[in-house]
């Protein structure tokens, strides 16, 4: 797996080019946001997952519902399991 190469500029700082080459699966980022809401029951906490790259969002109705989407991304899938017991 390639480590990410990041261009800095000339003050050393992010120019905003980034090169991730690596493996399917083995990096996933999101920006994630948190908030509460009030409802009928009281308070509940609400999230969203952003994709830096695609800019595609996930909402979530609470904590439970975020956790089992992401248990999901990570999960392998069939055809992983069968390279994984090679």
């Amino acid at each position: 797996m390639k480590k990410p190469t990041v261009a800095s500029g000339p003050n050393g700082r992010f120019s905003g080019s980034i090169e991730v080459q690596s493996e399917p699966k083995s990096y996933i980022s999101f920006l994630l946001r948190l908030y509460r809401v009030q409802s009928g029951e009281g308070w509940t906490w609400r999230a969203s997952l952003e994709d830096p790259l695609s800019g595609e969002r996930h909402a979530f109705p609470d904590l439970q519902t975020l956790f089992a989407f992401l248990e999901d991304r990570i999960s392998p899938r069939e055809e992983e399991r069968g390279e994984m017991q090679e």
